[in-house]
């Protein structure tokens, strides 16, 4: 038993920790794109993506990637609206 929980131990410490990196390069990431593109993220500034990266960590990843970097994203250029 005392294997077990030292086990679940290590897999919980080890997500906290990939959450935080996430949730660094999230921000780092957002904040490129904001001044990249004259302040224009999707849905959540730059520390709000990192919060919520922090603590639900992949998922928002994935949210993330796809507002920002899919084809989802694709925003119009000026040579759009001649």
């Amino acid at each position: 038993m005392n294997a077990l929980l030292s086990i679940v131990g290590l897999i919980a410490s080890l997500a906290v920790v990939a959450n935080i990196f996430i949730a660094f390069g999230v921000w780092k990431d957002a904040e490129r794109l904001s001044i990249a593109n004259g302040n224009t993220l999707r849905i959540l500034s730059a520390p709000q993506w990192a919060f919520a990266c922090l603590f639900a960590g992949f998922p928002i990843l994935a949210i993330y990637a796809l507002l920002h970097y899919s084809t989802f994203a694709a925003r119009p250029t000026p040579a759009d609206h001649t």
